[in-house]
């Protein structure tokens, strides 16, 4: 008795099975073995955010002038905090970054927190996209409180807020000493057959237009007034012939 033929298909599954099986070996000894301290450390030389790809103090700048535009950011404190539950949530996000990337400004972002934490333990936090219903009188110091704090630390992290160049004190004492008046218009210039009426001011009742105020000084004789007359013609005797 002969023994059966194996099946050319089970055959070709060995096969293919036997390429994948080599196929992940070669993945797997490509791929670095994970190792919990080294991967959650940053990589030398480099902050937390720059492993996002940004450098991370100028990047803290960037979000502080961001921050700025903001009406939580300096206003009235009292009016705007029941609609500052994000800004406060952004700003408590972003205290850890200050505190690595930006050390001189570490014990400013301390005192953030506290005023944060006094906001919130007065019932002044609303969640993000949330009215807070505090009392003003209550939540407008405490988030007052948090606007100057917060602007403090922006300002030890080296972030000024962009906004126009500032006017020089001096500059209308000498724009006026240079004699430039761009700002002033000049005033109106008579034209020829004025003959001073530019000033129509009514004697009183029943006055024409035309006429001049009572006590004012009689009207200029207008274009070419300020010529001289004309000579008066000689006349010439004819000599006698000799």
């Amino acid at each position: 008795m002969q023994p059966c033929p194996r099946p050319i298909t089970s055959l070709l599954r060995a096969a293919v099975l036997l390429v994948a099986a080599l196929l992940l070996a070669g993945c797997s000894a490509d791929r670095p073995a994970a190792s919990s301290a080294q991967d959650t450390e940053p990589w030398p030389g480099q902050t937390a955010s720059e492993r996002v790809g940004a450098p991370g103090l100028e990047a803290l700048r960037t979000k502080f002038r961001f921050y700025a535009q903001d009406p939580c950011w300096t206003g009235d404190a009292a009016k705007v905090f029941p609609r500052c539950g994000r800004f406060t949530t952004e700003i408590r996000n972003v205290l850890p970054q200050v505190r690595q990337d930006a050390p001189a400004a570490a014990a400013q972002a301390d005192l953030v927190g506290k005023a944060l934490d006094d906001f919130a333990a007065k019932g002044c936090q609303a969640d993000p996209g949330t009215l807070a219903e505090g009392d003003a009188t209550v939540c407008g110091p405490a988030f007052r409180a948090v606007q100057e704090t917060v602007q403090g630390m922006a300002t030890a992290a080296g972030a000024e807020p962009e906004g126009p160049c500032p006017i020089h004190p001096g500059a209308p004492a000498m724009l006026a000493r240079s004699g430039v008046r761009s700002a002033v218009r000049p005033p109106p210039r008579s034209t020829p057959g004025d003959h001073g009426t530019a000033t129509r001011t009514p004697a009183g009742p029943g006055a024409s237009i035309g006429e001049p105020a009572a006590g004012a000084a009689p009207p200029s004789r207008g274009y070419g007034a300020h010529r001289r007359p004309a000579a008066t013609a000689r006349t010439v005797t004819p000599r006698r012939p000799r």
